[in-house]
């Protein structure tokens, strides 16, 4: 809840916004640390995954289930893989944005 504020910001308004913006960001890092934890473990899977459902660069955008399937998987394993702090792993995401050729 939060304090009632009457004119001026008090010590316990102050407090309450500190502590509700470091609380806003909380869910954001676990989502990292959660992120960077799968992405460990599961590299090899999640690398696998993206080579399986990845579209050739080129390939002319599909509104479909099947396609939009695929593109979700692959956005997310790319996703939970690029959590990591490896520069080989940046390179890579970024020459697939650089190849992309579905927007405009």
């Amino acid at each position: 809840m939060q304090p009632r504020v009457t004119g001026g910001c008090s010590f316990v308004t102050h407090t309450w916004l500190l502590t509700s913006a470091a609380a806003a960001g909380a869910p954001l890092q676990i989502r990292h640390y959660v992120y960077q934890q799968l992405a460990m473990q599961l590299r090899p899977v999640l690398e696998q995954l993206t080579k399986q459902n990845q579209m050739p660069p080129g390939t002319p955008y599909e509104f479909n289930a099947t396609a939009a399937a695929k593109r979700a998987i692959s956005n997310m394993a790319q996703s939970i893989v690029g959590s990591l702090d490896d520069a080989e792993i940046q390179e890579q995401l970024l020459r697939r944005w650089e190849l992309a050729s579905n927007w405009l």
